[in-house]
């Protein structure tokens, strides 16, 4: 949530701008906690079906969700959240792989040099 601030609709304006021109569509809603008094204050019937939305200008905060423009999924903390695990998974993965290519390289250099002892002691 962001809150009707100047700074929260600078906020909300630089999200829009990051996602101009991409595949996802940024949509704004507006949050009140007393949306009754809200509604009643600008002269407005409030409807309980309206669920939690409320004009933007009368938004105490605002709801952003990102929308993919095609398939019309939502870009939400879940998603965000599996791409951070995998990516975290995908680097651990990397991580032990070059400590095993790292011991792999010790063995083979100790192996080398015991060669090497081999050959000086037999000439």
């Amino acid at each position: 949530m962001i809150e009707n601030t100047v700074e929260g609709r600078a906020e909300i304006k630089i999200i829009r701008k990051l996602f101009k021109g991409s595949k996802y569509q940024v949509i704004v809603k507006g949050r009140h906690a007393n949306r009754r008094a809200a509604f009643e204050a600008i002269g407005l019937t409030y409807r309980p079906l309206s669920k939690t939305d409320v004009p933007i200008k009368i938004a105490q905060r605002y709801a952003v969700y990102i929308k993919n423009k095609k398939t019309g999924e939502h870009l939400d903390n879940e998603n965000m959240v599996f791409e951070r695990e995998q990516k975290y998974k995908l680097e651990r993965e990397n991580y032990e792989l070059r400590t095993t290519i790292c011991d792999l390289e010790r063995k083979i250099q100790s192996y080398v040099n015991l060669i090497g002892e081999i050959k000086t002691l037999i000439n």
